[in-house]
């Protein structure tokens, strides 16, 4: 089953382009290179947000920077878990100083499943 974003109040990123081919990362955490292109955010790096849609390089990104949305998860969580990029951009459970970028607000139960979450301004853990 394919399920929608959901709706309400979002701070949309409408103007930023795709540093690299991001067609497979559609709602996982995206953060800005040194040149100011969109990529995927990985371990250790400040996501400012999911994104939205699929723009190969080059092409414009739509990125929810706070405010509700789905997120790619990288295993089984409970909600209320705040959520840090992995090495692929799914959210994955946070931890010590991590950064992080979002809070889930459903259950998961399995890598890859997409869940509603709460995405936050990068955010320190501790």
């Amino acid at each position: 089953m394919r399920r929608r974003a959901p709706g309400g109040d979002v701070i949309r990123l409408g103007s930023l382009l795709a540093g690299a081919d991001l067609r497979g990362a559609q709602y996982r955490f995206v953060t800005v290179d040194a040149n100011g292109n969109v990529v995927i955010a990985g371990v250790g790096s400040r996501p400012i947000g999911v994104l939205q849609n699929r723009p190969n390089a080059g092409e414009p990104c739509t990125i929810i920077a706070c405010g509700e949305s789905l997120l790619e998860i990288s295993g089984g969580a409970n909600p209320g878990l705040w959520l840090r990029p992995d090495a692929t951009g799914r959210g994955t459970g946070a931890a010590g100083s991590d950064i992080c970028g979002a809070i889930l607000l459903e259950p998961a139960s399995a890598a890859g499943e997409l869940v509603r979450v709460y995405v936050i301004p990068p955010s320190p853990f501790t």
